[in-house]
C-alpha cells in the first residue's frame, strides 16, 4: 500500500506531503477549457472555484485583457497550468473551434507528463459521450443540480492531490454538523469521527430479542471514521457508471439512500471507492463496511441509549413505521434532530444498513473472527427501516441479511477502518 502524506499546521495551513519538503506558497492553477455555449455553467463554476483561498483558476472572459491576442494567451495560460477541468457537453465535444483548439493543446500538455498525473479532469456538463482521447479518464458529473455538491467535493479533492504533487499549502478547511461535529470530506462523502474505547453493546430490556443479547461491554481499541450519511442515490449512480452500466436516478430522490442493494454489491462499491481515491485516506486506514460494534458505538455513544438521540422515542426524529411515509426520505431529513452522539444521522429507520460482520450470537468479541476470512452466507443488517416500528428501529437492533439477497429497504453505509481490522475481500485491491 503507497503511504499516504502526512497533514499538520502551519499557521492555520495543512500542508500535504513530507513537513520536511520546501513549499511553494502560491495557488494552484486550474485552467477552465469549455464552449462559449456552456458558459453560464462554467462561470458558476469559476465563482465557487475563486471563492478556494488556495485555487487561482483561468477563465477566458475573466483573464483575457482588452487588446491582447487570444490565441497567444489562452496556449500560454494553457502551457501554465498545473490542471485543467474539461467541460463538456454536446456543445463542447461537437463544436469546431477554440474549444477544440485548446482540447488539443492541454493533451499535448498531458503527454509530456508522468502517467499517474492528475492533470485532466473531464467535468461532464450534462449527459454526452466522452472524446475518444479522455475515455480512459474517470469522469465526474457535474449535473443535476441535487449532485453538483457532491461532484465539486470530488473535484477538490483531485485538485488537492495535484497540489500535494506540486507541494502546494492548502488552507486547512474545517466544515461542521449543525450541532458542531467536524466533518472529514474523503472521496467525495463526509465522515465522522468515533474515537477509540469502550461502549455498552446488545441490550437486554424487555423490548429487545435474544439475539440482542447478553448486554455487554466492547473495547474498539482503534479510532475510525464513519460517513454521516448512508451512500445515496447520485453516490451509487457514479460507481455504476463507472462501470459502463446504465443507472437511473429516481425521480427526484437523488438524495435518498440507495436501496434493494445487496451485500456484494456493497462491497464493489467500497473496493471502487479505494481505488478512486486510492491515497487519500490517512496511513493504514481503509474504506470498508462498517462492522456491528463499530455501526452500534456511532449510533448510540458510549452509554447504551436505546436511540441515538436518547432513551425516548420520538417518530419526528426518524423515519419509521410510526411516520406512515411507507418510503424513504433524504438522508439529511433529520439534520440536527435524530443524530447520535457522534453526529452522524439517519441511524435509525429509513433502511437496514449492511455491516461487514457475520450474523453471529453474542458476546462480540473484537478479533474472534466474524470479520476476516472468506465471505459468508449471512451478514448483520442494522438500523431499521420505514417499514419498521419504534422497536425495531432501536440501536441494537439486529438481524441477518442474506449476501445474495434483494430487499426493497435496504442499503449501506461507509466506514474509514485500519486494514488490519478489515474483512481481506474489503480491500482486496490494497497492496
Amino acid at each position: 500500500r503507497s503511504s499516504v502524506p502526512a497533514w499538520y499546521n502551519n499557521q492555520n495551513f495543512a500542508q500535504i506531503g513530507n513537513p520536511m519538503t520546501k513549499t511553494n506558497n502560491r495557488k494552484l492553477k486550474v485552467f477552465l477549457c469549455h464552449a462559449s455555449e456552456d458558459k453560464v455553467a462554467v462561470r458558476e463554476l469559476y465563482q465557487r472555484l475563486s471563492a478556494e483561498s488556495w485555487i487561482d483558476p483561468w477563465l477566458d472572459e475573466e483573464k483575457l485583457l482588452p487588446g491582447q491576442d487570444w490565441d497567444v494567451e489562452i496556449e500560454k495560460a494553457a502551457e501554465d497550468t498545473d490542471a485543467v477541468i474539461i467541460c463538456l457537453s454536446d456543445s463542447s465535444i461537437n463544436k469546431e473551434g477554440y474549444v477544440q483548439k485548446e482540447l488539443r493543446i492541454v493533451l499535448d500538455v498531458a503527454l509530456r507528463m508522468p502517467e499517474d498525473t492528475i492533470f485532466l479532469l473531464p467535468l461532464r456538463l450534462e449527459e454526452c459521450i466522452l472524446p475518444r482521447k479522455l475515455r480512459k479518464l474517470q469522469y465526474t458529473d457535474y449535473f443535476p443540480n441535487e449532485q453538483k455538491q457532491w461532484a465539486y467535493g470530488r473535484l477538490l479533492r483531485s485538485l488537492k492531490t495535484r497540489a500535494d504533487s506540486k507541494k502546494l499549502l492548502i488552507p486547512l478547511e474545517k466544515k461542521y454538523t449543525t450541532k458542531g461535529h467536524r466533518l472529514f470530506l474523503y472521496g467525495g462523502i463526509d465522515f465522522l469521527l468515533v474515537p477509540k474505547g469502550s461502549f455498552i453493546m446488545g441490550a437486554e430490556e424487555e423490548i429487545a430479542n435474544i439475539y440482542e443479547g447478553p448486554k455487554h461491554v466492547v473495547d474498539l481499541p482503534y479510532k475510525y471514521w464513519i460517513s454521516r450519511y448512508p451512500v445515496t442515490n447520485t453516490q451509487f449512480s457514479q460507481f455504476v457508471r463507472s462501470s459502463g452500466t446504465s443507472f437511473q436516478l429516481p425521480q427526484g430522490e437523488a438524495n435518498h439512500p440507495v436501496t434493494k442493494v445487496n451485500w456484494r454489491e456493497a462491497k464493489a462499491f467500497t473496493l471502487w471507492l479505494q481505488e478512486t481515491t486510492l491515497g487519500s485516506l490517512p496511513d493504514g486506514y481503509a474504506f470498508c463496511l462498517p462492522s456491528e460494534a463499530e455501526w452500534e458505538k456511532a449510533a448510540r455513544g458510549e452509554d447504551g441509549q436505546l436511540w441515538p438521540w436518547g432513551n425516548k422515542f420520538d417518530s419526528t426524529f426518524c423515519n419509521s413505521r410510526e411516520n406512515g411515509k411507507g418510503t424513504t426520505t433524504p438522508v439529511n431529513f433529520y439534520d440536527g434532530y435524530g443524530d447520535s452522539p457522534y453526529g452522524v444521522s439517519d441511524m435509525s429507520g429509513n433502511i437496514c444498513e449492511w455491516t461487514r460482520s457475520r450474523y453471529a450470537l453474542y458476546p462480540y468479541v473484537v478479533d474472534d473472527g466474524r470479520e476476516v476470512g472468506k465471505p459468508f452466507d449471512s451478514y448483520a443488517l442494522r438500523g431499521g427501516s420505514y417499514f419498521d416500528n419504534r422497536i425495531d428501529v432501536r440501536c441494537s437492533t439486529r438481524k441477518p441479511g442474506v449476501v445474495s439477497g434483494f430487499e426493497v429497504a435496504v442499503g449501506f453505509r461507509m466506514a474509514i477502518v485500519p486494514v488490519s481490522f478489515c474483512n481481506e475481500s474489503l480491500v482486496s485491491n490494497i497492496k
